[in-house]
Order: C-alpha cells, then structure tokens, then sequence
C-alpha cells in the first residue's frame, strides 16, 4: 500500500484500499472491518538499522467495505482524526465470524502522514 498524505483538519479524500494476501483479493462477505491509526515509533535493531514500530494506539473505528468480492475498503476520514500533524501507521483489521482477525496490509503498515495547514 501507497503512503496516504493528508492536511491536519481535513476530512477528504478517503483512504482506499484493496485487502489483499499473497494469494490475491481476500473476500469480505461477512466480514466487519476497521481502520487504526497508531502513532510512529522506531527502534534499532541488532544490526544498527533503524526499524519502524507501532506506537500508542491513536484510534480504531469502522471501515466501509465497497466491494466485499474485491476486498474494496474505505476509510471516511471523521472531524478530530486528522487534528495532530505528524507520520502515523495505517492498518485495516478484518473480523471474520467467530472473531478471528486479520490485519492488513500483512508486511508492514501504511503510512499516513497529517501535514501542518494554515489555518
């Protein structure tokens, strides 16, 4: 998935995604779907690299699946989502019956990224 870049304040556009594994689209008939934001962290690893971490959780709420077939989602940006400025992780976690959960993307996290606005 693609950096998402947004101004502080904003509440279009939507961030869209294709929920997918390395077999191909997952099916989300059925399915609950959330977006989370989480703040960035980073720590180094045992060969000195740098390595991005998830930080404090800054919020989990529903997604809108567009195309349950395609795994199609959409996250609709609410007022207060976008009021801190700074580089944050994206995920979507899917809900399956029963509880099961699967979090996505499945290698790293989106990045999303609040820029500064004049007002």
């Amino acid at each position: 998935m693609e950096a998402f870049i947004i101004k502080r304040g904003d509440t279009l556009p939507s961030l869209e995604a294709s929920l997918e594994d390395v077999s191909g689209k997952v099916n989300l008939s059925n399915v609950a779907v959330s977006f989370r934001l989480s703040a960035v962290a980073h720590r180094e690893d045992s060969d000195g690299c740098v390595q991005p971490v998830p930080g404090a959780a800054v919020f989990t709420k529903p997604a809108v699946i567009v195309d349950a077939a395609n795994g199609s989602v959409r996250y609709d940006w609410s007022s207060g989502d976008t009021a801190s400025v700074g580089r944050f992780y994206g995920e979507f976690v899917a809900t399956f019956p029963g509880g099961r959960t699967w979090s996505f993307p499945t290698s790293g996290f989106l990045p999303v990224t609040i820029n500064p606005s004049l007002s």
